[in-house]
């Protein structure tokens, strides 16, 4: 088979807390294909023939649980992996496990559909207007795991809508809101997100498309409603249950928290507090300032925030 990586790792969207997603495919050397497994291999057929529309969902579901019982069962008898499970009923089925060496979550699908939102990101952060995008998701995203409240699957708030949120406000809010030379400051942008989506954001009555560039009025409701690029029908932010009871809270609390570091007379011990307590558990190797302050000394050449100088895009590591 062959394997391709999406997602966090994919898109540099990476914190300590993320897994590895790759989808499966059939191998496209004909000599390792021919290796599989017979009842692997027509699953797999079954499931490439989904898109073409030449297989009911039956069918599919059927040859997903096939081919995810397999690749699992045949991962336990590997020494390479541990706590290995696979989910059918998931929006999207797939197999969990950790690699032994470094202890890394990895989630192994056989949809595509996670490549093609990978993609579709990395070419926004190629645009005018989102050089930041990188270094500003991974911070919301560490705010929002900080405090258990990044999984999708009990009411988070997932990668995909933190990205169009963070997307979303850099190309409607940062020009008009600051001077061109806070419009890299990491601080500056980080406290405007989230007082922007805290206190000012109707989300209860408005929606969200950023193909369109616009913003549309829905039905009064605590619903979070960001037009899914991908596919334009759904709301890839629908799973975020929790958005207004939890997460508008905490965008508020930090907000306010985070302005009073923005003076330059902050007190190095009250930032160190704050920041701690925001992001702790998200960035676990960080204790305290003194630790980071030595590892500038012995790293002088690395910088907070890097660009490639060819794409632009984000290439540093702000946590």
């Amino acid at each position: 088979m062959d394997i391709e990586i999406y997602g966090s790792l994919y898109t540099g969207l990476t914190i300590p807390a993320s897994d590895v997603d790759c989808v499966l495919m059939r191998s496209g050397n004909e000599q390792i294909a021919s290796a599989m497994r017979e009842d692997l291999l027509c699953a797999m057929s079954s499931i490439a023939s989904a898109a073409t529309g030449l297989a009911s969902q039956r069918q599919v579901r059927g040859s997903l649980s096939v081919a995810l019982r397999t690749v699992a069962d045949r991962m336990r008898r590997s020494q390479k992996f541990t706590h290995i499970t696979w989910i059918g009923h998931a929006r999207v089925p797939i197999v969990k496990c950790r690699h032994r060496r470094d202890d890394v979550k990895v989630d192994m699908s056989f949809e595509k559909g996670g490549c093609v939102s990978s993609n579709y990101l990395c070419n926004l952060f190629c645009k005018p207007g989102n050089e930041m995008a990188r270094p500003l998701i991974v911070l919301v995203k560490a705010l929002v795991n900080n405090c258990g409240l990044d999984d999708p699957s009990i009411g988070g708030l997932g990668s995909f809508p933190i990205s169009l949120l963070v997307l979303w406000y850099l190309q409607h809010c940062v020009r008009s809101r600051f001077s061109v030379e806070l419009q890299r400051s990491i601080g500056v942008l980080l406290t405007g997100f989230l007082k922007y989506y805290g206190t000012e954001f109707d989300f209860r009555h408005l929606g969200i498309d950023y193909v369109q560039q616009k913003t549309f009025t829905k039905p009064p409701a605590d619903d979070l409603y960001i037009v899914n690029p991908i596919h334009p029908a759904t709301n890839c932010a629908k799973a975020a249950t929790l958005f207004a009871t939890r997460v508008v809270p905490l965008f508020q609390q930090a907000s306010a928290a985070f302005l009073g570091l923005l003076d330059a007379k902050a007190p190095p011990t009250k930032m160190e507090s704050l920041l701690l307590h925001y992001f702790a558990k998200a960035a676990l190797n960080v204790s305290s300032w003194r630790e980071v302050s030595r590892r500038a000394a012995r790293e002088p050449h690395l910088q907070q925030n890097m660009w490639d100088a060819e794409t632009n895009m984000y290439v540093g590591g702000v946590l």
